[in-house]
């Protein structure tokens, strides 16, 4: 897929790409309606069953307001009719780079960031599904201190999970109640074994 244009919607002015997925492609943009940078997500395919875990990842991220979490924020469809999200522009580095360089003290609190996040998610009943250091954006705050953000839930379910034979996700980063088909709430990987 090709965007002809560098503006979507009328809106949404196209930079360079900052990101790529299985079958998506993000773009930084600027939003001309909110005059800030936002990321531009756009799904290169238009298989129904795709497009269907597409806006629901919109949906889930639109609804879920955490600080670690990315905030999306319009829904639409590019002129090629290719389905498009914006959502807020994370700008860092994912956790395989920052582990490279990051001081130990910080690893505490990033730690405590991450398992919060999940815990909020898990209390609204869902499982991130995809947890990878590439799902995980370490930026620096107002104070210069590392904060993460959890981004791309595309991989995310709703509800308890009981079976696991159709399950997606990255090998290496998989739970182990997926790998075996046994749900357990005793389990709890997080993904530092970069």
């Amino acid at each position: 897929m090709s965007t002809d244009t560098e503006t979507i919607k009328g809106r949404y002015n196209l930079s360079h790409i900052i990101g790529r997925g299985r079958i998506t492609t993000i773009h930084r943009a600027q939003d001309s309606f909110l005059d800030k940078p936002v990321a531009l997500k756009i799904l290169q395919t238009r298989e129904q069953t795709e497009l269907k875990t597409f806006k629901y990842e919109f949906k889930l991220l639109s609804q879920l307001f955490h600080p670690y979490l990315v905030q999306a924020f319009d829904f639409g469809y590019t002129k090629e009719r290719f389905p498009f999200f914006t959502c807020e522009l994370v700008e860092g580095k994912d956790l395989k780079s920052y582990t490279q360089e990051f001081r130990q003290n910080d690893f505490i609190s990033l730690l405590k960031q991450l398992i919060e996040t999940l815990d909020f998610l898990h209390l609204k009943g869902i499982t991130h599904g995809d947890l990878k250091p590439s799902h995980i954006i370490i930026q620096q705050d107002a104070n210069s201190q590392p904060t993460l953000k959890l981004i791309d839930l595309g991989l995310a379910t709703l509800g308890k999970q009981q079976d696991f034979s159709n399950w997606r996700g990255t090998q290496g980063y998989i739970a182990p109640q997926i790998i075996y088909l046994k749900p357990s709430h005793n389990w709890m990987i997080i993904p530092f074994h970069i």
